[in-house]
């Protein structure tokens, strides 16, 4: 199953007019008929248990659908608003009833500007002329004024007419359209497709009615885990829907391919009934977070189903290269699996006749410009197109004769009976069943999320677990339990929960029905391992901890000065530091391009210069290669060197030497691109490098991609203990553009990172066709000029249109040839001549004599293709000759013209070309835009009358980074406490408990069945706002309740609310203007625009809400002073309006008090950290900010015209240090104890963690006496602790609360002292240091 997104509006129609009649827009006035034998698909029909509340079912009409998704309205809005009208009601009132909550939101229209500047265009020739424009004027107007906007919008021309025409239209239309709902694509597995678009009818049917049952029973899956809606400010709460879900489910026949792939559309609208009563959205996040474990509820459910009704098995085979194999029916040929055609031969024949054609039309040979474009055509014109709209039983026919032409008629006919025959052969064979119990089910789910992630949410063991028992069942294995077991083991018992108890536990009447409070959202929950904290807690002690260096300075120094002449100040210290330290472990960061590869050179020479070696270590086998050519040194795989060493438990519990590693004292293993290194096999390098005496150098750039398994390690251990760091750069030869490198990689860098790419015009925009045309372009240009070009993009499939478009003109050219090609991996086939890439290691195909194999991302040049599929090929590297065999081949060779942002990390060529779009992190533009020396360009994916700007910052917010458990831990401690979240949630409790307490008002003052019928109207929350008022002038809300009811009857009102609501509001201000000017009002303990205390003090609330408000109330006291004594220590450049610190305790308490309600405004209206205005005038329009500034104003002026001194550094830190203290007892007394529900609820790690960490960083800091400075090119220490240190360093304290309850289990987890930090000195001094000491 996947998801994606449907926009308001017109987002609809794709499922009336083209899905609904087999992908082609439906003739106007033609019916839909039946499915199978009709051309076209089946109508849509509706599902879901959210349609009993509107009453609706069967099959969905164009008119449903254009109510429900395009307006938001109820389905059917046209009969009720016409049935509305009928019995006498207004248009708005009748517009009313079919309203499903708020309309969707409704955007400005022509974003670019474009509409403004058409009518100016129009203004201005009537100024000019005295006369308005002519239809033939205001054409040419808006002409020069699309064109002027478009050049803007895209960084270049438009290339016709036609891209132009489309551009004026769509910058037209809303930028940006409201979500109307989730399309659902469920599919299942490829064999059963092939299955279901071959077998008789009979299977068909079979496999129809069980995809449809699994479709339905994961609906009701959703419903139950997926589905909720959020209220209350930035949706605070998270609270039940009523019924379920509103869908509609829409089924497909094929594939873009024209295979056969049975799937439906499952189209959720984005409007669910609350518990309350309102309709609201769905809570996208919680529904997202859940998509994978409904994916894989839904293969298992259909897969058990199509397997039982068949009388057929299932089999694991690998499908995508590198990633884990999948469930497939066993016995279906997995030729058909894949599909009935490949497109190289298709572009082969384009191209002679598009040849043919140029030379008849021109009658010459086409020149190199000519070529390229017909190899554009050529390529576009063999992609694969929609079906035109056809019947299942002709569809089904024409599969029949593709796959008898593919395979022969004897494997269609009998495809169902050889599946059963493969059925009966396994059942025969299960000699060696195992048997697994809960608690190893448990504990292998948990390893294997554990291999790839840091950190998890439950819905990732769940959707792991369900992958688990399909794949053991598959394999014969009997699991005991069910999936709802073993993932609470694992999330009970394997998983230690990362996430904190929230503040204030959960008050009964404001949880959902699963007992948690609405303030606690699903889904929300983090969790990590204990290998995973291990792992992490054995890197920072490496990096912590020191022997004997292993060269001496004195020798780095002469074998610097003899090797190292051309390497600037910071590459030294990298290889100084690298080769001299003492600490076991160092890490070397640096931007690309910065010379890191020499640095290390300079460091190998040094530890080759004490008898030592320097092994390398990477994360693939293609860059362990290029790092032994480049150092010159042995390299391997990072997996290789730990493969067979044992688990990283193994290895932290044995000591001595590991069996089979050559290793000693003095030798270092430098791991390349650290960042892209799972953190478990990191940990087990360093323990086993340990083990042998050796030191171990992590060098890469945490700002490029993360580790696929899990990561975080490098970012993590430079914020913990630093590192050294490289900053000039060396690749790129225009000085200006490698300073552009520099934005682009740092994240918190001012400015547009994107600035100086597009002032130089390095980044074009347009639709995707295009843009892959340039990049194809510009690749071609430079090839041709002799430069090493590389075209990048970020999917494969844009990779393999890239490589099909490279391939069709090296035809042209001549350049392939040959009547023999080889099926490949990608689609498209090779020819001789062609050039090609291997992706994926084997040992069994060697080269060069047996000393080395074919690898993953090895560039080959195909010698010839041999007719049974195999090729021989000649690296283009290391001129090796090998024939690759058919089944490497068709699984593992690519066309290799191309390659995806992933493979490029690592890689240095003259210029790169690379492809984006929206969804394109910033970590790989990053990557994309430093591989070329000479140039780098971005071509940029838009949509029609998107500028690229716009995709531009969607980039630059878009991050793939990865934090490690020991970041994730602060980070969520600080998310669960955060004083704007709590502020919201107060509010929210607040309008709770008004509702209920004006309820009992309204009963008390009206009496109960006239309150009830006011209730009942839409208006009544207009009552309860001026009732609020009234109270906050000094009125009791009964008695202006009972006041504003009696003063005259309300005969004839047709909406009493709206007039009981005018009448509180007068008779609240004619109170006011009773009231004398200069009347004393009490100031609250917090400020009433944070906390309103009206709820709290009402006689009219009940006491339990009473008591729990009180809380609130209380806590939120203490975070404020807590926060005003934060700002009054860190001095944020903004605090400077305010004046000085004043000495004075009273003064000063005023000067915090200010300080923290503006710190709180900015935090939650969401000011620029960078601003330097307290309250920036954009948000004084607002009352609250007017008010701030006023204030802030005023205590400046006070501070200016006083003579009091200003508070000393020690009384700050002193009252600072009370707050905290304050802030964090009050913390522990609203927090519930989480010894409560421990039978149920997962283990949690800080408490376990404090006193362990506490220890360990005091003992850290009595081993570390000497050392006061650190290397070059490292963060400088700071040599006082402030106030605000003490304050983050009591936040790593919360955060660390819970390693008490593991240390007791056993589990050592650790959190650093502020000390250990990287802004702490303790890194060895130039010259004489305690490690010469160590030495002698």
């Amino acid at each position: 199953m996947t998801m994606h997104i449907l926009s308001a509006g017109d987002g609809y129609a794709y499922y009336t007019s083209e899905t609904a009649t087999a992908d082609i827009k439906r003739e106007p006035g033609r019916e839909l008929g039946d499915y199978y034998t009709a051309d076209g698909n089946p109508p849509g029909v509706w599902v879901g248990s959210g349609l009993e509340a509107l009453g609706v079912r069967g099959t969905v009409s164009e008119e449903q659908m254009k109510a429900l998704f395009g307006e938001g309205l109820h389905p059917d809005a046209d009969r009720i608003i016409a049935d509305a009208q009928a019995l006498g009601k207004s248009a708005e009132d009748a517009q009313a009833m079919a309203k499903l909550g708020r309309s969707y939101y409704s955007y400005e229209q022509g974003g670019t500007g474009l509409r403004a500047a058409i009518d100016e265009g129009y203004a201005r020739f009537e100024r000019i002329e005295h006369r308005e424009p002519n239809a033939e004027e205001r054409r040419a107007i808006r002409v020069r004024e699309g064109a002027r906007a478009f050049r803007e919008a895209k960084g270049r021309p438009p290339a016709d007419q036609e891209e132009l025409g489309r551009y004026i239209t769509a910058a037209s239309r809303p930028t940006s359209q409201a979500v109307a709902g989730f399309d659902l694509v469920f599919s299942p597995a490829k064999s059963v497709s092939t299955l279901w678009g071959l077998g008789d009818n009979d299977t068909r049917k079979v496999i129809e009615d069980a995809h449809e049952a699994a479709i339905a029973d994961t609906v009701k899956y959703l419903e139950d885990e997926a589905i909720a809606t959020r209220a209350g400010t930035n949706g605070v709460a998270q609270i039940d829907v009523e019924g379920g879900l509103i869908a509609t489910r829409f089924r497909h026949y094929d594939s873009r391919t024209r295979d056969p792939q049975l799937h439906d559309h499952v189209v959720v609208a984005n409007k669910v009934k609350g518990v309350d009563g309102k309709w609201r959205t769905i809570d996208s996040k919680l529904l997202h977070r859940q998509g994978v474990a409904a994916s894989e509820f839904y293969n298992q459910r259909v897969m058990d189903r199509v397997t039982e009704g068949l009388g057929v098995t299932t089999e694991l085979r690998e499908v995508t290269r590198g990633k884990r194999p999948v469930v497939e029916i066993a016995g279906v040929d997995d030729r058909l699996n894949k599909g009935f055609s490949t497109r190289s031969a298709g572009i082969k024949d384009a191209m002679k006749k598009l040849e043919r054609d140029y030379r008849r039309d021109n009658g010459r040979a086409p020149d190199l410009k000519a070529r390229i474009a017909l190899a554009q055509q050529a390529t576009l014109d063999t992609r694969p197109k929609k079906e035109t709209a056809r019947s299942l039983a002709d569809l089904r026919t024409a599969w029949r004769q593709r796959a008898t032409q593919a395979v022969g008629a004897r494997v269609v006919d009998t495809i169902l009976r050889d599946a059963r025959a493969a059925a009966r052969a396994g059942n025969t064979g299960a000699g060696n069943t195992e048997r697994i119990t809960i608690e190893q089910a448990s504990a292998r789910v948990v390893e294997t999320v554990s291999e790839h992630h840091a950190v998890w949410g439950p819905h990732m063991i769940e959707a792991e677990t369900r992958r688990f028992l399909q794949a053991e069942r598959t394999r014969g294995n009997v699991v005991e339990g069910t999936v709802e077991q073993i993932t609470k083991h694992a999330l009970t018992t394997d998983s230690i929960t990362v996430t904190p108890p929230a503040p204030h536990g959960a008050f009964q009447p404001l949880t959902r029905k699963d007992g948690v409070s609405i303030y606690e959202h699903k889904g929300s929950q983090l969790l990590t391992s204990r290998t995973v904290l291990v792992a992490e807690d054995t890197l920072l002690d490496a990096a912590r901890d020191r022997t004997v260096r292993p060269v001496s300075r004195e020798t780095f120094d002469r074998i610097a000065e003899a090797e190292g002449t051309h390497i600037d100040a910071g590459q030294r210290a990298l290889a100084g530091e690298f080769a001299t330290s003492s600490s076991r472990l160092v890490v070397g960061t640096g931007p690309a391009g910065t010379g890191k590869t020499t640095a290390l050179q300079v460091a190998a020479r040094a530890v080759e210069a004490e008898g030592g070696r320097m092994i390398g270590l990477a994360p693939s086998a293609a860059a362990a290669e290029v790092m032994a050519d480049a150092i010159g040194v042995d390299a391997g795989t990072i997996h290789s060197f730990t493969h067979g060493k044992g688990t990283l438990t193994e290895l932290l519990h044995q000591d001595g030497p590991v069996e089979g590693v050559d290793l000693k004292p003095g030798d270092v293993i430098v791991v390349d691109e650290a960042g892209m290194a799972g953190t478990t096999n990191l940990a087990k390098v360093t323990r086993i490098a340990e083990r042998h005496g050796a030191h171990v150098r992590l060098i890469g750039d945490d700002k490029q991609l993360s580790a696929v398994e899990a990561g975080g390690a490098l970012r993590l251990l430079e914020h913990e203990v630093g590192s050294v760091k490289l900053e000039v750069l060396h690749r790129f030869s225009n000085r200006e553009e490698a300073e552009a490198t520099k934005l682009l990689r740092d994240p918190t860098g001012t400015g547009d990172p994107f600035a100086w790419y597009v002032d130089n015009g390095r980044v074009t925009g347009g639709d995707v066709d295009r843009m892959t045309a340039d990049v194809f372009s510009g690749w071609q240009h430079d090839t041709e000029a002799g430069l090493q070009s590389v075209m990048v993009a970020k999917t494969n499939a844009t990779v393999s249109e890239l490589n099909g478009r490279a391939q069709a003109l090296r035809m042209s050219q001549g350049l392939v040839r040959g009547k023999e090609s080889a099926p490949l991996h990608d689609g498209l086939s090779a020819y001789r001549g062609d050039t090609i890439v291997t992706r994926m290691n084997d040992s069994q195909l060697k080269t060069g004599g047996g000393r080395d194999r074919v690898k993953n991302n090895d560039i080959w040049t195909v010698e010839k293709a041999h007719q049974d599929g195999s090729l021989t090929v000649t690296g283009i590297k290391s001129g090796a000759k090998i024939t690759l065999p058919r089944e490497y081949v068709e699984k593992s060779v690519e066309l290799g013209y191309a390659s995806t942002l992933h493979r490029t990390q690592g890689m240095t060529a003259d210029t790169a070309h690379v492809l984006a779009d929206a969804t394109t992190s910033k970590e790989l533009a990053y990557v994309g835009l430093t591989r070329g020396r000479l140039e780098n360009h971005l071509y940029v994916e838009t949509e029609e009358a998107q500028p690229v700007s716009e995709v531009l910052a969607s980039i630059a917010r878009t991050s793939d980074a990865r934090l490690s458990a020991t970041e994730t831990i602060r980070n969520e401690h600080a998310r669960v406490d955060n004083l704007v979240t709590l502020i919201d949630q107060y509010s929210d409790v607040t309008e709770r408990a008004d509702a209920l307490r004006f309820e009992k008002v309204a009963d008390q003052a009206l009496g109960h069945d006239t309150a009830v019928t006011l209730r009942e109207h839409e208006s009544w929350g207009a009552v309860e706002a001026a009732l609020r008022h009234a109270e906050a002038q000094g009125l009791e809300p009964a008695d202006a309740l009972y006041r504003s009811w009696t003063e005259r009857d309300m005969d004839g009102a047709e909406d009493r609310p709206a007039v009981l609501s005018a009448r509180i509001t007068a008779n609240t201000a004619a109170h006011v203007d009773a009231l004398p000017y200069d009347r004393k009002q009490s100031v609250p303990a917090v400020p009433a625009w944070i906390a309103d205390r009206r709820a709290l003090d009402s006689e009219h609330t009940a006491p339990d809400w009473r008591e729990h408000l009180q809380e609130r109330y209380d806590y939120l006291e203490t975070r404020l002073e807590e926060r005003g004594a934060t700002v009054a220590v860190e001095r944020p450049e903004w605090s400077a309006e305010l004046g000085g610190v004043p000495a004075d305790p009273a003064k000063r308490q005023q000067w915090t008090e200010l300080a923290a309600e503006v710190s709180v405004f900015r935090e939650k209206y969401r000011v620029d950290e960078a601003s330097p205005e307290a309250v920036p005038a954009e948000y004084r329009e607002r009352a609250v900010g007017a008010d701030l500034a006023a204030r802030v104003t005023a205590l400046h002026k006070s501070w200016e015209l006083s003579s009091q001194p200003a508070a000393i550094e020690a009384d700050k830190q002193r009252a600072a240090a009370t707050a905290t203290g304050a802030a964090q007892r009050a913390r522990e007394s609203v927090t519930p104890p989480q010894g409560r529900a421990a039978s149920t609820q997962p283990q949690t790690a800080a408490r376990a963690a404090q006193e362990e960490q506490r220890r360990r960083a005091a003992d850290l800091a009595q081993r570390r006496t000497g050392d006061t400075t650190r290397p070059p090119g490292t963060d400088q220490a700071r040599s006082t602790l402030t106030a605000a240190q003490k304050a983050q360093q009591e936040l790593q304290r919360r955060a660390a609360q819970r390693a008490e309850e593991l240390r007791k289990q056993g589990l050592n987890v650790k959190v650093e002292k502020v000390a250990d930090r990287k802004d702490s000195p303790h890194q060895p001094r130039e010259g004489r240091s305690r490690d010469q000491d160590l030495e002698r």
